[in-house]
């Protein structure tokens, strides 16, 4: 492989292999497939397989406590996961297709079927923070910043690598128009685009034509001005097998949303609290002066949610989306409806 420069998974696993055994530290093959509910725990044919990573042993005094992916072992003591293919995912984490999945660990000893860990949603984060500004013809404009960490930051700084500079440009706008309706993007920018093993930050700016709702001296809008927590997933036909996320996540949002001196607050929506075994959901909201001010927490705590359990899952998302077409109501005074 170092002489031709190039090689697949068994290489590179190979390759980390040696240069770890050269200066002390063990390593082992784990074989696995890349499709995270397609081998069967209980029939692992060899054919199930079509990856391979390294678990690398460490002293039994590290790493006991944290976040990174390691597999504790009764013999072995603790081993770092490690996918040295996936040049997007740093030492210290591992990609989601292969969290919660089955492997095949190869030892000395032989082989044996373990199950790698699910990392916690607080290494998958998404914190999104806006600072707008709603004018009295309606109209919503402003700046937001969005953290990334885990999956969340791999998949987009795949795809922000891969285009030149001058085309990155659609990736903001498609990326806000999935966000808000009718926004148009007025600037982008990004930062930490080549720290593979640190947070992606983007800025951007935004503009809304009619965002809240006129009729005569009230206003309507959404205090969730920006991005969807709930799916319509299962409103369908009932589904016959369990759902499977990609990764666990823990994702923040809070907007403050300047409004015009013109319109008091009516009405605003309720703190919503909901609480599931696998999800959790806060959205709350409330006003300081002419500034509203709206926060809400999603946290995903598991990836695999059992048939018993999707009446719950239908439940927590319509929960989610009343929240999130709730609206703040405004109400011009007498005497500037009477101007």
């Amino acid at each position: 492989m170092l002489a031709s420069g190039y090689g697949d998974c068994k290489d590179k696993a190979t390759l980390l292999n040696a240069m770890l055994r050269e200066v002390g530290v063990d390593s082992y093959y784990l074989l696995i497939n890349d499709d995270r509910d397609f081998l069967a725990p209980d029939f692992p044919s060899p054919l199930g397989f079509n990856h391979v990573i390294l678990a690398i042993r460490l002293p039994r005094e590290a790493l006991a406590q944290g976040t990174y992916p390691v597999l504790p072992h009764e013999k072995l003591g603790p081993l770092l996961l490690f996918d040295p293919t996936d040049s997007s995912t740093p030492l210290g984490f591992l990609p989601p297709s292969l969290q919660s999945n089955y492997g095949l660990l190869v030892t000395d000893a032989g082989g044996e079927l373990v199950k790698l860990p699910l990392s916690p949603p607080s290494t998958n984060r998404l914190t999104r923070t806006a600072t707008l500004s709603l004018d009295k013809s309606g109209n919503l404009k402003g700046t937001v910043q969005e953290v990334r960490t885990g999956p969340a930051a791999v998949a987009l700084r795949e795809r922000l690598l891969n285009l030149p500079n001058n085309q990155r440009q659609k990736v903001f706008q498609n990326l806000l128009a999935d966000l808000l309706d009718g926004a148009v993007l007025t600037s982008a920018e990004v930062s930490g685009l080549m720290v593979f093993d640190g947070s992606l930050t983007l800025t951007y700016g935004l503009s809304v034509l009619a965002y809240a709702q006129h009729s005569g001296e009230i206003f309507l809008f959404r205090s969730c001005a920006l991005g969807q927590k709930s799916s319509d997933l299962l409103e369908g036909k009932p589904r016959k097998q369990p759902i499977a996320f990609a990764y666990a996540t823990l994702e923040n949002d809070a907007f403050d949303i300047s409004l015009p001196d013109e319109y008091a607050i009516d009405e605003m929506p309720q703190t919503v609290k909901y609480e599931y075994p696998f999800a959790s959901y806060k959205g709350e909201t409330h006003v300081e002066g002419h500034v509203l001010h709206y926060k809400r927490t999603y946290e995903l705590r598991d990836v695999r949610i059992p048939v018993e359990r999707l009446p719950d899952l239908k439940k927590f998302f319509r929960e989610i989306a009343d929240d999130e077409r709730a609206y703040t109501i405004l109400k011009a005074p007498a005497s500037a409806a009477a101007k």
